[in-house]
Protein backbone atom coordinates (compact mmCIF):
# COMPACT_ATOMS: atom_id res chain seq x y z
CA UNK A 1 0.00 0.00 0.00
CA UNK A 2 1.24 3.47 -0.89
CA UNK A 3 -0.12 6.35 0.95
CA UNK A 4 0.78 10.09 -0.66
CA UNK A 5 -0.45 12.80 1.75
CA UNK A 6 -0.21 16.65 1.24
CA UNK A 7 -0.36 19.79 3.36
CA UNK A 8 -3.31 22.04 2.60
CA UNK A 9 -1.55 24.74 1.77
CA UNK A 10 -1.99 24.73 -1.85
CA UNK A 11 -5.07 24.69 -4.21
CA UNK A 12 -6.52 21.20 -5.15
CA UNK A 13 -5.48 21.58 -8.65
CA UNK A 14 -1.72 22.23 -7.26
CA UNK A 15 -1.78 19.50 -5.46
CA UNK A 16 -2.94 17.26 -8.53
CA UNK A 17 -0.05 18.53 -10.43
CA UNK A 18 2.63 17.73 -7.82
CA UNK A 19 5.80 16.22 -9.82
CA UNK A 20 6.08 13.70 -6.38
CA UNK A 21 2.88 12.12 -6.79
CA UNK A 22 3.20 11.55 -10.62
CA UNK A 23 6.98 10.56 -10.16
CA UNK A 24 5.92 8.26 -7.00
CA UNK A 25 3.14 6.43 -9.31
CA UNK A 26 5.55 5.77 -12.07
CA UNK A 27 7.95 4.13 -9.86
CA UNK A 28 5.08 1.76 -8.57
CA UNK A 29 4.18 1.05 -12.15
CA UNK A 30 7.83 0.58 -13.05
CA UNK A 31 8.56 -1.83 -10.53
CA UNK A 32 5.93 -4.18 -11.95
CA UNK A 33 2.68 -3.25 -9.90
CA UNK A 34 0.39 -4.38 -12.33
CA UNK A 35 -2.63 -2.80 -10.48
CA UNK A 36 -2.14 0.94 -9.09
CA UNK A 37 -5.34 1.70 -7.64
CA UNK A 38 -6.39 5.36 -5.96
CA UNK A 39 -8.96 5.68 -3.39
CA UNK A 40 -9.44 9.16 -2.74
CA UNK A 41 -12.08 10.39 -0.19
CA UNK A 42 -13.38 14.56 -0.57
CA UNK A 43 -10.10 16.81 -1.86
CA UNK A 44 -8.74 13.53 -2.39
CA UNK A 45 -11.03 12.38 -4.87
CA UNK A 46 -10.58 15.42 -7.10
CA UNK A 47 -6.90 15.21 -6.74
CA UNK A 48 -7.08 11.43 -8.13
CA UNK A 49 -9.34 12.14 -10.69
CA UNK A 50 -7.59 15.02 -12.08
CA UNK A 51 -4.18 13.34 -11.76
CA UNK A 52 -5.57 10.57 -14.14
CA UNK A 53 -7.18 13.01 -16.66
CA UNK A 54 -3.52 14.58 -16.88
CA UNK A 55 -1.69 11.60 -16.90
CA UNK A 56 -3.56 8.88 -18.49
CA UNK A 57 -0.55 6.72 -18.96
CA UNK A 58 1.38 6.83 -15.72
CA UNK A 59 -0.17 3.08 -14.71
CA UNK A 60 -3.24 3.97 -12.83
CA UNK A 61 -5.70 1.05 -13.20
CA UNK A 62 -8.56 2.35 -11.27
CA UNK A 63 -10.09 5.24 -9.06
CA UNK A 64 -12.34 5.09 -6.56
CA UNK A 65 -14.18 8.46 -5.33
CA UNK A 66 -15.57 8.91 -1.83
CA UNK A 67 -17.98 11.99 -0.79
CA UNK A 68 -15.53 13.82 -3.41
CA UNK A 69 -16.90 17.60 -4.20
CA UNK A 70 -16.06 17.54 -7.99
CA UNK A 71 -18.64 20.55 -8.17
CA UNK A 72 -17.92 21.76 -5.15
CA UNK A 73 -19.21 22.75 -1.77
CA UNK A 74 -20.86 25.36 -0.21
CA UNK A 75 -19.03 24.55 2.78
CA UNK A 76 -16.04 25.39 1.73
CA UNK A 77 -16.72 29.30 1.95
CA UNK A 78 -16.69 29.13 5.70
CA UNK A 79 -13.13 29.37 6.32
CA UNK A 80 -12.75 28.35 9.53
CA UNK A 81 -9.29 27.49 9.11
CA UNK A 82 -5.32 28.23 9.17
CA UNK A 83 -4.49 30.73 7.38
CA UNK A 84 -2.45 28.84 5.17
CA UNK A 85 -5.06 26.79 4.07
CA UNK A 86 -7.39 29.26 2.88
CA UNK A 87 -5.86 28.59 -0.97
CA UNK A 88 -6.71 25.07 -0.28
CA UNK A 89 -10.38 25.33 0.84
CA UNK A 90 -11.24 28.25 -1.65
CA UNK A 91 -10.30 25.97 -4.32
CA UNK A 92 -13.15 23.16 -3.41
CA UNK A 93 -16.12 25.98 -3.39
CA UNK A 94 -18.37 25.97 -6.07
CA UNK A 95 -17.48 28.52 -7.97
CA UNK A 96 -13.52 27.59 -8.15
CA UNK A 97 -14.77 23.98 -9.11
CA UNK A 98 -17.20 25.10 -11.67
CA UNK A 99 -14.10 27.32 -13.31
CA UNK A 100 -11.55 24.32 -12.77
CA UNK A 101 -14.22 21.68 -14.59
CA UNK A 102 -15.22 24.36 -17.32
CA UNK A 103 -11.17 25.11 -17.90
CA UNK A 104 -10.37 21.23 -17.84
CA UNK A 105 -13.57 20.10 -19.69
CA UNK A 106 -11.74 18.78 -23.26
CA UNK A 107 -10.29 16.05 -19.74
CA UNK A 108 -11.90 12.44 -19.65
CA UNK A 109 -11.41 9.96 -17.30
CA UNK A 110 -9.00 7.83 -19.58
CA UNK A 111 -10.65 4.38 -21.22
CA UNK A 112 -8.36 2.44 -19.74
CA UNK A 113 -9.11 3.64 -16.21
CA UNK A 114 -11.86 2.16 -13.73
CA UNK A 115 -13.54 4.73 -12.10
CA UNK A 116 -16.27 4.92 -9.68
CA UNK A 117 -17.86 7.22 -7.18
CA UNK A 118 -19.26 6.61 -3.93
CA UNK A 119 -21.88 8.73 -2.94
CA UNK A 120 -22.60 9.88 0.61
CA UNK A 121 -26.18 10.22 0.76
CA UNK A 122 -26.54 10.59 4.60
CA UNK A 123 -28.07 14.13 4.64
CA UNK A 124 -30.68 13.06 1.80
CA UNK A 125 -29.57 15.42 -0.62
CA UNK A 126 -25.71 15.07 -0.05
CA UNK A 127 -23.45 13.39 2.51
CA UNK A 128 -23.97 16.58 5.00
CA UNK A 129 -20.67 18.65 3.16
CA UNK A 130 -20.88 17.81 -0.33
CA UNK A 131 -24.38 17.33 -2.43
CA UNK A 132 -25.02 14.79 -4.36
CA UNK A 133 -24.94 16.55 -7.84
CA UNK A 134 -21.22 17.41 -6.63
CA UNK A 135 -20.15 13.97 -5.82
CA UNK A 136 -21.56 12.53 -9.39
CA UNK A 137 -21.69 15.57 -11.78
CA UNK A 138 -22.97 15.52 -15.21
CA UNK A 139 -19.72 15.17 -16.97
CA UNK A 140 -19.01 11.95 -15.35
CA UNK A 141 -22.70 10.67 -15.78
CA UNK A 142 -22.19 11.26 -19.34
CA UNK A 143 -18.96 9.18 -19.29
CA UNK A 144 -20.59 6.60 -17.99
CA UNK A 145 -18.84 6.55 -14.80
CA UNK A 146 -20.08 4.02 -12.02
CA UNK A 147 -21.97 6.23 -8.60
CA UNK A 148 -23.01 3.81 -5.66
CA UNK A 149 -25.07 5.85 -3.04
CA UNK A 150 -24.53 5.29 0.34
CA UNK A 151 -26.15 6.22 3.55
CA UNK A 152 -23.54 8.26 5.22
CA UNK A 153 -22.18 11.23 6.08
CA UNK A 154 -19.26 13.05 4.35
CA UNK A 155 -16.93 11.62 7.63
CA UNK A 156 -18.38 8.79 8.57
CA UNK A 157 -18.31 6.47 5.11
CA UNK A 158 -14.78 5.77 5.63
CA UNK A 159 -15.19 5.31 9.50
CA UNK A 160 -18.01 2.51 8.90
CA UNK A 161 -17.73 -0.94 8.80
CA UNK A 162 -20.11 -0.82 5.92
CA UNK A 163 -18.64 1.70 3.78
CA UNK A 164 -15.26 0.66 4.25
CA UNK A 165 -16.46 -2.82 2.90
CA UNK A 166 -18.23 -1.08 -0.21
CA UNK A 167 -14.58 0.60 -1.11
CA UNK A 168 -13.06 -2.83 -0.95
CA UNK A 169 -15.68 -4.32 -2.71
CA UNK A 170 -14.91 -1.50 -5.73
CA UNK A 171 -11.51 -2.44 -5.71
CA UNK A 172 -11.85 -6.04 -6.34
CA UNK A 173 -14.33 -6.13 -8.72
CA UNK A 174 -14.45 -4.45 -12.56
CA UNK A 175 -15.96 -1.03 -12.86
CA UNK A 176 -16.69 -0.83 -16.38
CA UNK A 177 -18.36 2.25 -17.69
CA UNK A 178 -22.10 1.96 -17.37
CA UNK A 179 -24.64 2.48 -20.15
CA UNK A 180 -27.21 5.78 -20.35
CA UNK A 181 -29.81 3.29 -18.66
CA UNK A 182 -28.05 2.39 -16.15
CA UNK A 183 -26.80 6.08 -15.51
CA UNK A 184 -30.04 7.44 -15.57
CA UNK A 185 -31.71 4.96 -13.14
CA UNK A 186 -29.05 5.96 -10.14
CA UNK A 187 -29.12 9.70 -10.67
CA UNK A 188 -33.11 9.40 -10.79
CA UNK A 189 -31.87 8.01 -6.60
CA UNK A 190 -30.12 10.77 -5.78
CA UNK A 191 -32.43 13.97 -4.89
CA UNK A 192 -31.19 17.04 -6.09
CA UNK A 193 -29.92 20.02 -4.34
Amino acid sequence: MFAFSYAQTVTADEIAECPDLETQVRLLHREGYREIILIGHSAGGVIARQFVEDHPDCGVTKVIQVCAPNAGSGWAKWQTVRSNQIDFLDSLTKPARRRSLSARADKQIPVNVEFACVVGTGAVVGDGLVSNRSQYTPDLQRQGIPAYPFNSTHWMVLRSQKGVELVARLVREAQPRWDAQRVDAVRRRLPGD
